[in-house]
This record gives structure tokens, sequence and C-alpha cells, in this order.
């Protein structure tokens, strides 16, 4: 398995560095005039030279290319230049953004695919063919609404009716705030994952070695238990409280038109499964119809539901700008829509591979989880190695 996942991972950066190569000729190519052309109403002709040197694109792409190449290679992102051609570190951008986009983005995806997983499955079981029309017609107008008019209503009702969640990054609280709002994040996303962490080894001792059975809503449970003491706990508890008010309306914009897919896979995977014959083989075993479904059937059906979240990584982040820019929301589609627009080459490079490094681990981690789901896969693996 380990020659397999190595294997997948140098096919993997391969990949990436094709996309990265062609991404950064494309857009270039394309794209009409240079990073300096914005500025061509404010400079004059000796002035857009002098920041054309500076900036360096005044030099053939592929020597910009390969300068940029040879900052990687050294671990370095490069230099980037904002609207005012002020220079900045592409490195300190992204971790400013990796907070907010896994705040946003990283949970609201999760979550998005357990609620539409669950109601999925529960609807393709056994339920009556009214509520499954029901669940699939909302489904379906939730994932088809338009993002931006999804984030309008919601602003207008949550904050503008109701005065809930008024609260801003850019408010007077953040500008004499102890600790930045993103080091405030990255203690919340941290405390989520070590929680996580212990949940899941706990499980498995329960399970595998004491052989007990736990309630299904145990976790859960547990989960929001741990991650809220956490969080009470925390030295700057009150900032925490801040970021979750102006997270709250993206959140929930974001999950409520993300989880219809994940509920339309999982209910057509289910369905599938239904008159399988290892099914009807537990059924003549005398196992609990709550077992069969959860254990059998889901665990089968869940795998489609977790390839198609993996591949529309690389899009949620990316057309996510739309509901960053909408909700003012910083994260790594609005920044590379900007940088993509202004050609501001080391930027838009920078987050693209941050966005391909992700998307790499996400399908590297997919492979893990369906060897450990799907026996089948782990003889495929074994054999893919070996060949």
């Amino acid at each position: 398995m380990f020659r397999y996942i190595l294997r997948r991972s140098l096919l993997g950066i391969i990949q990436l560095f094709i996309f990265l190569t062609a991404a950064f000729f494309i857009i270039q190519i394309l794209l009409p005039g240079d990073y300096v052309s914005q500025f061509a109403l404010q400079l004059s002709t000796a002035e857009s030279a002098n920041l054309r040197e500076i900036t360096g694109v005044n030099q053939p792409l592929w020597e910009q290319y390969l300068r940029w190449i040879g900052r990687l290679a050294q671990g370095d992102l490069g230099q980037g230049y904002t609207s005012r051609g002020e220079p900045y570190a592409v490195a300190d951008t992204v971790k400013y953004l990796i907070p907010y986009t896994l705040m946003l983005f990283g949970l609201g995806t999760l979550l998005a695919f357990v609620i539409g997983n669950w109601i999925g499955k529960t609807i393709a079981w056994k339920s009556p063919r009214s509520i499954s029309n029901a669940a699939v017609f909302i489904g379906i107008i939730l994932y088809t609404s338009f993002p931006p008019w999804a984030a309008f209503i919601a602003t207008y009702f949550l904050r503008e009716r109701l005065g809930l969640f008024v609260n801003s990054f850019r408010d007077a609280v953040w500008s004499t705030a102890p600790v930045p709002a993103t080091q405030v994040m990255t203690y919340m996303l941290w405390s989520i994952v070590a929680i996580v962490a212990l949940l899941w080894v706990g499980r498995q001792i329960l399970q595998r070695f004491l052989r007990l059975a736990t309630h299904p809503l145990l976790y859960p449970i547990l989960l929001m238990t741990g991650v809220l003491s956490t969080w009470l706990l925390y030295a700057h508890t009150s900032y925490i409280w801040e970021v979750l008010k102006m997270l709250a309306i993206p959140f929930v914009v974001f999950v409520v038109l993300s989880f219809g897919e994940s509920l339309f896979i999982a209910r057509s995977t289910m369905m599938d499964t239904l008159h399988e014959d290892y099914l009807l083989t537990a059924r003549a075993k005398g196992l609990a119809d709550r077992a069969i479904k959860e254990k059998h059937a889901a665990r089968n059906a869940i795998l489609p539901v977790l390839s198609r979240l993996v591949m529309r990584l690389p899009y949620l982040l990316t057309t996510g700008a739309m509901l960053e820019v909408v909700l003012g929301w910083p994260g790594i589609g609005s920044t590379l829509l900007g940088a993509v627009s202004t050609q501001n080459g080391p930027s838009f490079m920078g987050l693209f591979l941050v966005i391909g490094l992700i998307s790499l681990i996400a399908r590297i981690g997919l492979d893990v989880l369906q060897a450990y789901l799907d026996p089948r896969i782990r003889i495929q693996a074994k054999v893919a190695a070996s060949a």
C-alpha cells in the first residue's frame, strides 16, 4: 500500500507541475497587457517602464517562469504586488488566507457532506416516496441557487432585518485585539482536529478491542462537547465568539447550497445497493435492519460520494470567490480572482500551487480511506504496487 501511495504522490506532483506550467503561460498569453497596464492612467511612460523593470514583467515569459521555478525550488513562492504597486511576500498572503479558507470551505464542505450523505441514505432506505421526492426537490432548488443571490437574501434577513451577526473583521474589536483573527481561527481548527483524532482512537478501541457497541449519537455529542470545552479554555474566548459571528452567515449559506449534491449521489448509490446479493445474505443471517443499513449498504454507498467530494475541491476553492466577495470574507478564491485579473504572476501561481497541493493531499487521503472501507480496493492497490 505504501508503494502504491508513493506512486500516486509522484504522479500527482508531475501532474501539478504540468498544470502550473500551462496555467502560467495561458493566463499571461490570453489576457491583454501585463501587471503594469492597470496603472496606465496614473503613470508616465518612464514610470511605467521603471515599474516593469522592478516587477520583472518586461522580461520574456520563459525567463519569468524559470525565475519563479528557481524561487520555488528554494521554498520561496515569490513576491507579488498590490493594486498600488507595493511588494509583498506571496507566502505571507497564503499563510493569512488559509485559516479563513479552511474555516469556511473546509468545515463547510465536511458538514455539507455529512448532512447530504445522511439525508440521502436515509430517504433511500425505507422512506415514503413523497418524503424522498420532497427532499430531492428541496436539494435541487438549493443546489442550483445562484450563490450571490442566496448570500444577499441571507444577509438581508439575518443582518439587516434581525440585526444578527453584524460584526466584521474590519471593526474596532479586531483593531484593538491582543491576537489577530487568523491566530484565533488556527486555534479553533486545531482544536477540532485534535478532538476528532481522540474520538477516532477511542472508537477504534471500543469497537475493535473491547467489542462494545455505541449509540450513533454518542460521537457527535462528544465532538461538540469537546470542541466547545477547548474553546472555553482558550485565553481569548471572547474573540472566538467574534469569529463565529462573522463566520455564521457565509457558513450557513455555503452549507445550504452545497449539501444537495451529496444528497443526490448518496440517495442514488444507496438505492443501487438495496438489491445487492450481500444485503440479501445479511438479511438471511438475521442481522438487524440498522446493522445492514449502516455496516453494509451505507459503507459501500459512501465511496462515490467521497470521490465526488474530492473531485470538487478545486472547484469549491475557486468558485467560492463569489461568496467571499459578496459576504466580505477573505479567502483563496477571491484573492486568486484578483491576482489573475491583474496578471499578478507570482501571486496567482502561489495560490494555484496551494490549491493543487490541497487537492493532491485530498486525493491521496481518499485512496487510503477507500482502501479502508472496501477490501477490494486494497487488493487492487497491492497488485498495482507490485506491478
